[in-house]
């Protein structure tokens, strides 16, 4: 439930600053990037924090450990998929100069 909360927060914050004028399959995109972040989480975390089957609910340290584990992950999926965004935008950026200066080159 912590999981799902987590990640629907940081799902919304993701679509509100979509543009509306995304086509559908980048919506489609977006959806399955959502999914699989959704089930790594799930899975890495169940694996690290879930050690004994024997009662029918987690336990409290069960408990404490996932919602430590899914911060952290998504604490840092966030800040690299910031690190990743902010260094597509300094290669769009180095792109036309490099352009420019190897058409001077070839001539």
């Amino acid at each position: 439930m912590v999981i799902a909360s987590i990640l629907a927060i940081v799902f919304k914050s993701s679509v509100k600053k979509m543009s509306n004028t995304l086509t559908n399959e980048a919506h489609q995109r977006s959806l399955k990037d959502f999914l699989t972040l959704y089930n790594t989480i799930s899975e890495y975390c169940f694996s690290r924090c879930i050690s004994t089957f024997n009662e029918r609910f987690a336990t409290q340290t069960e408990t404490s450990c996932v919602d430590v584990c899914t911060s952290n992950y998504v604490q840092y999926n966030q800040m690299f998929m910031f690190k990743f965004v902010d260094h597509q935008e300094q290669r769009k950026q180095n792109l036309p100069n490099s352009v420019i200066q190897e058409g001077g080159n070839e001539t």
